[in-house]
């Protein structure tokens, strides 16, 4: 039986856990928290500030930025060293960096239409200006490749259930989804 095996952090995975708990620790707990230095609204996606103002950066940068608990941004970065690792062990760095930067641009694209959308249908500027942070959307599409990749791999859904890594991610993003 092929199963779901411990790795290694990566470079890549390294380096991007690195950056987003050094942003984390750094400029949410200790300029935000302790000296109440507002950083944040800066750099995390704010659909009207992209829309409107040509705020471009915060495409990337919203994926650096965790709610100021420290279980968002554990459970982040969990799941990026599970499928991460692997995903780029098997694709090599550089292929592994371009998915999760444009699965994470991707997902902020989606949502600043889907938001704009939203403003369309029911003229209500609400959803714009509701904030997304932390790296859920690049990390649902390594979800994703991995349920791929290594469709037939066996995992075991809430650490109990063995099941394909395929349906293990449907489930997931269902979960996700709904």
């Amino acid at each position: 039986m092929n199963s779901v095996q411990i790795n290694p952090l990566t470079p890549i995975v390294k380096k991007l856990i690195i950056a987003m708990v050094a942003i984390w620790f750094v400029v949410q707990i200790v300029l935000e928290k302790v000296f109440h230095v507002n950083i944040s609204t800066l750099f995390i996606l704010h659909p009207d500030q992209v829309i409107e103002k040509f705020y471009a950066w915060q495409l990337v940068t919203y994926m650096f930025f965790h709610a100021p608990s420290p279980f968002h941004i554990l459970f982040n970065l969990l799941m990026l060293w599970m499928f991460g690792s692997e995903l780029e062990k098997h694709w090599g760095a550089k292929f592994f960096a371009t998915y999760f930067f444009v699965s994470g641009v991707g997902a902020a694209l989606i949502y600043c239409l889907g938001m704009a959308l939203y403003v369309v249908a029911t003229g209500s500027q609400a959803g714009l200006v509701i904030p997304v942070m932390g790296a859920s959307g690049a990390l649902f599409g390594l979800l994703v490749a991995y349920g791929i990749v290594f469709s037939e791999r066996t995992m075991y859904f809430m650490g109990l259930f063995p099941m394909k890594a395929k349906y293990f991610a449907l489930i997931a993003a269902g979960l996700d989804l709904s």
